[in-house]
């Protein structure tokens, strides 16, 4: 630690004992990984350091004696941008003896830094007011900081990405389950359902509600569902045919399946499943015939 006007020797010598205490107590000033000073500011605006560790070294790479030999210097490398707020900072904790509390960027030869100047004002005699504190380097919590907000912008990027991603493959599979389930007008009265692929439940719900909402919007009276792509026709997509077909007569219209597979017969068969209610023809040409003739739809316009 050096101080303004610190004599090396004084009239009266003072004891060993305070000498050691006080070599001691400049040595933890002097090795603390920080800049611990002491300022004055007089009643004329005049600054002036009146004390300084050999932190300043670390923090503004000059030596105690050249911060000492003028303040200027640590003022003059502030930031434009952060100086407004460290100007303010100073003429409040001068006015209302507050603590000075600043974090601020310094532009020294090479480099930038991030420091934090933490001190507290007394009032003294003349008027002016004085300040004790610390001034810590920050630039690698800053930097840690940063690099932390990059990373949450980054990581709200992506979300936002993989959100996008999952709507876009809900509309495709909206997309995709129109075109597996697509209901379409042959005639006055007359819609078909071709189905391709597996019935499983989530495909069974949506047969039915493709053929309902399709038989009322088209006002239908049969509907034809051909299953010549439906790979195996089992128990549970036979009953989930059979359910369909007791709906769509419920709203007046008659289902006719078409395109059973002999495999799909010999299974349904062997599971003893009754495709009651249901009018079963052998391809989707016979359905189409059926109900363009005189006992389909055609007999009813």
């Amino acid at each position: 630690m050096v101080a303004d006007g610190m004599s090396s020797s004084s009239p009266v010598d003072p004891p060993a004992s305070q000498t050691e205490d006080l070599t001691q107590l400049r040595q933890i000033f002097d090795r603390a990984p920080v800049m611990l000073y002491q300022w004055v500011l007089a009643p004329d605006g005049e600054a002036r350091f009146t004390a300084v560790s050999a932190g300043c070294q670390q923090i503004y790479g000059l030596t105690p004696a050249q911060m000492l030999a003028d303040i200027r210097y640590s003022m003059s490398v502030v930031h434009p941008d952060d100086l407004p707020a460290f100007q303010a900072a100073v003429v409040d904790s001068a006015q209302n003896l507050v603590p000075f509390l600043w974090e601020g960027r310094v532009q020294l030869p090479g480099r930038l830094r991030w420091l934090r100047a933490h001190s507290f004002p007394t009032r003294l005699p003349d008027g002016g007011t004085r300040w004790e504190g610390v001034i810590l380097d920050i630039s690698e919590q800053r930097a840690a900081e940063a690099a932390r907000q990059a990373s949450e912008v980054e990581r709200e990027r992506l979300l936002l990405r993989l959100q996008e991603q999952n709507q876009t493959l809900l509309r495709q599979a909206e997309a995709l389950q129109e075109l597996a389930t697509p209901i379409i007008p042959l005639a006055v009265g007359v819609v078909a359902l071709p189905l391709i692929g597996d019935i499983d439940p989530n495909r069974a719900q949506q047969v039915l509600e493709v053929l309902l909402a399709g038989v009322q919007r088209h006002r239908a009276h049969i509907a034809l569902v051909d299953i010549t792509g439906v790979r195996a026709l089992d128990r549970f997509g036979a009953e989930a045919l059979v359910r369909a077909g007791q709906a769509l007569r419920l709203l007046g219209a008659t289902m006719v399946l078409t395109g059973m597979r002999p495999a799909s017969a010999q299974t349904l068969v062997a599971l003893d499943v009754e495709l009651a209610g249901l009018r079963v023809l052998g391809s989707f040409q016979e359905g189409v015939a059926f109900a363009l003739g005189p006992s389909g739809a055609g007999a009813k316009r």
